[in-house]
């Protein structure tokens, strides 16, 4: 930074403040820029010596100052200062709309911090990430009127998410609350590499509405957790990455009438899913599911239960599946269900044989790779009935690819037996020749075929 950066005492605007160790581009050179407003990132702060020099900012008395980012530089901690005592010394003010706290290496946050629903009760969006030593998150944010985003991302040693999450409490009895909603407009929660987190318990009282505005729940490199809340009623994009646990994203989705987006990415494989039936409470509650992603259920074999509303289809690492036509339901809303399917992603499914879907009116990508048991694809005899169809990797018939105009991209992986479909005595004018860009992998036998 620019030696006596504090001299600029009218300053109003400054992204960012790179701490420096030499005299005049110390963190009190911020102390007399009382107007700066906005955005401000502080970075380098594990230079800073203690808590009377973090307070030297006066970031509390920066009245307009809306965002903060409080950065420290990855290190080893014995070399690093108490980073405790510095976060207490940087408390904004309480009219603070976004707060993100970056590589804090704390064993406990501050205080201020600690309490949020009372030192910065305005906050939109608070981001906690690589916090690495943390054993525990903030109490009360549930009583944050105004919080819209919440993420914890990189707290491998919080154990537990508990009661005091939610509101705060005195001994054993929660104190009164004026409002019965906890967290009463957040949109989006992120919980991420928390590689020790066991159990996120429900709050004590059972008369209060929590999450009535949820919608996004994302749950990645969590492993251990399981055991979660039950109460999310607006849900309707749920994300669970690298946990194998089928009773965690059944209770998640225990009052969830609406969902419209379920992603399940397991670690080692989620042998307990066989079916979407597994981790739903009746047979309607995926009616209106339209994008529905499967990573590693090496014993999932049925999508009963999944409705007629797919617009978006990838599965990846589901051995055991054989065919799809239960994916859309009862034979005779096949046709029904298959119109409304814009994307379908297949890849490394060795397993599957059989693939019928025959009317898919709004499919503009398809993609099948690596499935080299597949033999029946009845729907690319019909793919000029697909008019959106816009990208495929796959390898049709030549008959089919000539009513495919606007396609620019074809690509084919590790489809060997489908190779009896192709003409290889295909003349180099004909409707192949038409495609601007090809792909292929493990097809060698085809190289010729272009």
């Amino acid at each position: 930074m620019p030696l006596e950066m504090g001299r600029l005492t009218c300053l109003q605007t400054l992204k960012f403040f790179n701490v420096g160790e030499e005299k005049g581009r110390q963190i009190e050179e911020l102390q007399h820029l009382k107007d700066l407003k906005g955005e401000l990132v502080i970075r380098n702060l594990e230079l800073v010596n203690g808590k009377e020099a973090a307070k030297g900012a006066n970031l509390y008395g920066k009245l307009n100052l809306l965002k903060l980012k409080l950065k420290w530089n990855s290190r080893n901690r014995e070399g690093a200062n108490c980073d405790e005592d510095v976060l207490e010394g940087l408390q904004p003010r309480s009219n603070l709309k976004e707060l993100e706290v970056i590589l804090f290496m704390g064993d406990k946050f501050s205080q201020w911090l600690m309490n949020l629903s009372t030192a910065v009760n305005k906050l939109v969006d608070l981001r906690l990430i690589n916090c690495k030593r943390c054993r525990e998150v903030p109490d009360a944010l549930g009583q944050l009127p105004f919080l819209q985003t919440l993420k914890f991302v990189g707290l491998p040693n919080v154990k537990a998410i508990g009661p005091s999450f939610y509101e705060i409490t005195s001994g054993e009895q929660p104190i009164a609350m004026s409002s019965r909603r906890l967290f009463p407009v957040l949109n989006t929660l992120h919980l991420e590499d928390m590689g020790k987190l066991e159990e996120w318990m429900e709050p004590e009282l059972v008369a209060v509405d929590v999450f009535p505005m949820l919608e996004k729940l994302f749950i990645t490199g969590c492993p251990q957790l399981a055991n979660v809340p039950s109460q999310f009623p607006s849900l309707r994009n749920l994300t669970i990455e690298q946990n194998d646990h089928v009773s965690v994203v059944k209770k998640i989705l225990t009052k969830v009438t609406n969902p419209s987006q379920l992603k399940i990415f397991s670690l080692t494989g989620m042998a307990g899913l066989t079916c979407l039936m597994d981790v739903t409470h009746n047979h309607h509650q995926l009616k209106n599911l339209t994008s529905l992603t499967l990573v590693k259920c090496p014993n999932f074999t049925s999508f009963k239960g999944c409705g007629t509303s797919l617009e978006s289809l990838t599965i990846t690492d589901c051995d055991s599946l054989r065919k799809l036509p239960e994916c859309l339901g009862l034979i005779s809303i096949m046709l029904e269900a298959t119109m409304s399917l814009r994307k379908l992603t297949i890849t490394d499914c060795e397993g599957l044989i059989s693939i019928m879907l025959e009317a898919c009116l709004s499919l503009s990508h398809l993609c099948v790779n690596d499935c080299p048991n597949l033999v029946s694809f009845p729907m690319v005899e019909r793919l000029h009935e697909s008019p959106n169809l816009e990208r495929l990797r796959y390898l049709p018939s030549e008959a089919a690819m000539r009513r495919l105009t606007e396609l620019s991209l074809l690509c084919m992986c590790g489809c060997p037996l489908l190779k009896e479909r192709c003409n290889p005595h295909s003349s180099p004018d004909s409707e192949w020749s038409k495609i601007s860009h090809t792909e292929t992998m493990e097809c060698d036998e085809l190289r010729d075929y272009f």
